[in-house]
């Protein structure tokens, strides 16, 4: 059975979170990104993980208001925020500004379709400076969908060229219909690791919900241990988990986290 280099976990409501069971659960080397708004609260969250075997990164997150992930649509005050974590391990979000109301793929397509005819992206340029330099201090990876250049490009998810920077590649099979997601897929997995090498990362989910509440997500482990076979089979080494909160708000967290630890 083929296994992967390395599971790592994002970390999007550690409020749901018992970081106590975490600690007793996690017997194997990975990385926890946990979302903060601030340097401060990532440091009231990092002290509660006492297992050696984590290494505690940081996921930064802006207020609704804001757009909740970076973009090249985000002000540069509020791109300027990712500066206060320069040295710590980060994993930034690049999507378009969330929307107001619930998860909706057709509303969604329709709005961000409209932003993009008609918004300009008048920040893209410092979002990716700022970056630039963040990478060269500790740790990035720049988060966001799998797709054709020129769309990640509308809204600034455009980073292959920075050598130092990581890629992580969601698409995950809970929101999307499975022909769209297991085919064109494929061709983006290998495009994405031709483009970052070791570098490369793809998340698989939902476990949990997301930020809109009402994301639709597994219900058995063995949706989860389908998608992990699938991206084992296109080659890929090293694979993220959306998300943590979701495995602890399970009946069974111990059966989830034991599905991983088979393809490790």
């Amino acid at each position: 059975m083929k296994k992967v280099k390395r599971f790592i976990f994002w970390c999007e409501f550690p409020q749901e979170v018992n970081w106590k069971q975490v600690n007793r659960l996690i017997d194997f080397p990975t990385e926890i990104y946990i979302t903060a708004h601030t340097k401060q609260e990532f440091f009231t969250w990092k002290k509660k993980i006492t297992n050696k075997n984590i290494t505690v990164g940081v996921w930064p997150i802006l207020t609704k208001h804001e757009g909740y992930w970076f973009s090249g649509y985000t002000e540069k005050k509020a791109i300027d925020k990712l500066k206060q974590f320069q040295g710590i391990n980060m994993k930034i979000d690049i999507e378009p500004p969330i929307i107001a109301g619930k998860y909706n793929i057709i509303k969604l397509f329709i709005i961000y379709s409209k932003m993009f005819l008609f918004t300009r992206q008048r920040n893209k340029k410092y979002l990716h400076n700022t970056i630039d330099i963040l990478s060269k201090k500790g740790k990035v990876i720049i988060s966001g969908f799998a797709g054709p250049q020129w769309v990640l490009g509308l809204y600034g998810d455009t980073m292959q060229d920075n050598k130092k920077v990581y890629k992580n590649s969601f698409n995950y099979s809970t929101l999307m219909p499975k022909l769209a997601y297991y085919y064109p897929y494929k061709y983006y997995i290998k495009k994405t690791i031709q483009q970052y090498e070791e570098r490369a990362l793809f998340a698989v989910g939902c476990i949990g919900h997301g930020i809109f509440g009402n994301e639709p997500t597994y219900t058995r482990t063995k949706e989860l241990e389908k998608d992990i076979q699938f991206l084992i089979k296109n080659n890929v080494k090293n694979i993220a988990i959306f998300d943590l909160a979701g495995i602890m708000n399970k009946k069974n967290p111990p059966e989830w986290i034991n599905t991983i630890k088979k393809y490790i």
